[in-house]
C-alpha cells in the first residue's frame, strides 16, 4: 500500500530508506497487534487454567511467613492491651 506524502523539500535516499523502514515496522506491528486479538477464547481458557491449577498446587504453608504472622499477631495483642479500656472496645 504506497501512500504519497508530499514533502517540501527534496528526500536523499537514505531518508527515503528510513522513511520506508520507519513504515514497515508500523506495519508489522499492527500485523502482530491484530494476530493477538485473533486468539480463540479457547487458547486464553486453557492459558489461564494452567496458571490457575500450577499456582493452586502449592498450598503448603511457608515457615518463614507463618512465623512472621504469629509474630504480629502476638505483637498486635500486646498492644490493643496496654490500651486505656476505651480504646479497646470496638463496639458500645
Amino acid at each position: 500500500m504506497p501512500t504519497a506524502i508530499s514533502r517540501p523539500f527534496e528526500e536523499t535516499p537514505i531518508q527515503h530508506l528510513a522513511d520506508d523502514h520507519a513504515i514497515n515496522e508500523g506495519r508489522k506491528r499492527l500485523r502482530k497487534s491484530k494476530g493477538a486479538a485473533e486468539e480463540s477464547i479457547e487458547e486464553q481458557e486453557e492459558a489461564t487454567k494452567a496458571t490457575t491449577h500450577r499456582a493452586a498446587d502449592d498450598w503448603r504453608e511457608i515457615p518463614l511467613e507463618a512465623l512472621e504472622r504469629k509474630e504480629l499477631r502476638e505483637a498486635l495483642r500486646t498492644a490493643v492491651a496496654e490500651l486505656p479500656g476505651i480504646y479497646r472496645q470496638v463496639l458500645p
